[in-house]
């Protein structure tokens, strides 16, 4: 009898300490959501794209985009990170280390328009919100980064020697701002030039559209 009193002691002890655990652990996970600190593609940074991320076949790795980035939560671990590129029908599981560091490589098909799509789960089963890290991926089937290097170049050379009419030669039919101002401006701008080096380097070539 005495340890049977015992064992209902115990158990008296124990219960409120066993159910406030899981009130917390409900709390946790309704309130606690993954987040990503950082996402890549290549060694495109998706926090400067809005919706849509638009690459050459020079941006690529031996024709391969590596998504690489870092996956956090407050309560708990990240327990998975997935991709989809098929909107949805079908997620692979990225490597995933204990920090939450993540690793997803694949050959795209050139001048194809993907639905990326990415999510990460907690160890307490919370993902991250629905289209929240959704992008349309495009892998351009020419390569038009010389081509702009070149005409970047040549716009340049125009402005330097102060050739109006050969800048404005450059412009867009679709410019959208006020060609008279733009006009203006230069003329404003050539004044000051004689007293200005200018060093341009370009360092990446993004197309904003699919055209």
């Amino acid at each position: 009898m005495k340890s049977l009193k015992t064992i209902i002691l115990l158990l008296i002890l124990f219960l409120p300490n066993i159910s406030a655990h899981a009130a917390w652990w409900e709390f946790g996970r309704e309130s606690s959501e993954p987040y990503f600190t950082s996402l890549q593609f290549n060694s495109l940074d998706s926090a400067r794209l809005d919706d849509g991320i638009v690459l050459s076949p020079d941006d690529l790795q031996s024709g391969s985009i590596v998504v690489r980035g870092q996956a956090q939560v407050g309560r708990g671990d990240i327990g998975l990170v997935e991709i989809s590129i098929d909107e949805g029908k079908k997620w692979e599981a990225a490597k995933l280390d204990d920090r939450g560091m993540f690793t997803w490589e694949f050959k795209p098909e050139m001048g194809r328009d993907y639905l990326f799509q990415i999510r990460a789960i907690s160890t307490t089963g919370v993902s991250t919100g629905a289209e929240e890290n959704d992008f349309h991926l495009l892998v351009l089937s020419i390569n038009g980064t010389a081509e702009a290097k070149d005409t970047f170049r040549k716009m340049l050379d125009a402005y330097t020697h102060k050739n109006r009419s050969g800048f404005m030669d450059f412009v867009s039919n679709s410019f959208e701002g006020n060609i008279s101002a733009l006009e203006d401006a230069l003329v404003d701008d050539f004044r000051w030039l004689d007293s200005i080096a200018i060093q341009a380097n370009i360092t990446r070539v993004v197309s904003l559209n699919n055209s």
